[in-house]
């Protein structure tokens, strides 16, 4: 019985061979016939490679293309696609694509891309660091980013007095202790990743705001324009300084307020702020809402009040007004200013002047 079946078997595939219904030997299979690869891009992490080839070279066109990425000799594991993004683990390796032509009945044909040049690490993209809070003793210090890449990022942070590291304060704030004043108080964030080269961005208070004190300029206060909203009833006094001193030769420009905002340009020349009573210092904005009436206080024309001539009838007081050029406290500044007797009493603002007033009550813009 076995011996029939042999010799069955052996007559089914005489007869399947005579009528060509067997596939050729892997001897008689053609071979796809393969075309030159190549890698485009920057062999960088956080970068992408893309296998290059022509798929109108390879015989027959419709053959199937698949891919496999090497880092040195060996295989990676799932880079088997036509791009490939490289990582931590290939910093420093060289990477090669392999790329493989097969169809049924044919032969698979590979072909090898040449290799890369070492991979390098990738570089972290900065953005802002900001710190919010104010400059008194007691308060505490936040920082923040923005714009910072890739995602998920390791932040580690250093606050500096000066030049010298601050011991022990390696958090995103800061509370400020007596030490501090007077001081530049700067932090240093360090962002890092695996495959990317570490960064470090320094950012100071700068414009964060600051209170009464005496400062130096420009290294606690940058130049600029201030603001601070006086308690009313307070005498806010303030004074731009050459020295640590007294004297009027020190003295670059001064001003006061018994209420309401005050405003101060501290200049690029200046090397010394200070001021009492005047509570918070904030960078004054640069856009507003322009009004058309004021009370007592100091105010910029064009950012928060509208150009034209404004008049007041009321009576609250001993009246005094004063129309300036600039916010510096200089005498050189004042264009127009006056004690009226009697009211009422009109005055005309100028877009960029600065107007400031106090017992005059409500002035209000004439249609």
């Amino acid at each position: 019985m076995r011996q029939l079946t042999r010799l069955l078997a052996v007559a089914l595939a005489g007869i399947v061979a005579v009528f060509g219904l067997l596939p050729p030997t892997p001897a008689e299979a053609v071979a796809v016939q393969t075309a030159a690869v190549s890698i485009t891009g920057t062999p960088q992490v956080g970068a992408t490679l893309t296998a290059v080839t022509d798929s109108a070279v390879w015989t027959p066109s419709d053959a199937k293309l698949t891919y496999q990425w090497y880092r040195g000799k060996s295989k990676i594991k799932r880079a088997t696609k036509s791009t490939y993004a490289p990582t931590a683990a290939d910093v420093g390796k060289q990477l090669k694509v392999k790329v493989t032509g097969s169809k049924r009945g044919q032969k698979s044909s590979s072909v090898y891309s040449a290799k890369t040049a070492k991979v390098a690490a990738g570089q972290v993209t900065t953005g802002s660091v900001t710190i919010s809070g104010s400059f008194v003793v007691g308060s505490t210090l936040r920082v923040s980013t923005s714009g910072w890449a890739p995602s998920k990022l390791t932040l580690k942070y250093q606050w500096y007095r000066g030049n010298s590291k601050i011991k022990g304060a390696v958090k995103s704030h800061y509370k400020l202790t007596r030490a501090d004043q007077p001081a530049t108080i700067t932090v240093a964030v360090t962002a890092s990743k695996s495959g990317y080269r570490s960064v470090t961005v320094r950012g100071a208070l700068a414009d964060a705001g600051f209170a009464d004190g005496t400062y130096t300029v420009p290294g606690q206060v940058k130049p600029g324009k201030y603001v601070a909203n006086v308690t009313p009833g307070v005498l806010c006094e303030w004074q731009r300084r050459s020295d640590l001193g007294w004297a009027d030769a020190g003295t670059l420009g001064e001003g006061a307020s018994a209420g309401g905002q005050v405003i101060v340009a501290i200049a690029s020349g200046d090397r010394y702020f200070r001021s009492s009573g005047c509570g918070t210092w904030k960078p004054l904005p640069t856009t507003g809402s322009p009004a058309s009436s004021f009370v007592e206080g100091q105010y910029e024309v064009g950012l928060h009040l509208v150009p034209g001539t404004y008049r007041t009838d009321d009576v609250a007081g001993d009246c005094f007004w004063v129309i300036t050029s600039g916010f510096g406290g200089t005498e050189d500044e004042v264009i127009v200013w006056d004690e009226p007797e009697t009211l009422p009493e009109e005055i005309t603002l100028a877009l960029g002047q600065g107007v400031q007033t106090i017992g005059c009550g409500t002035w209000r813009r004439l249609s």
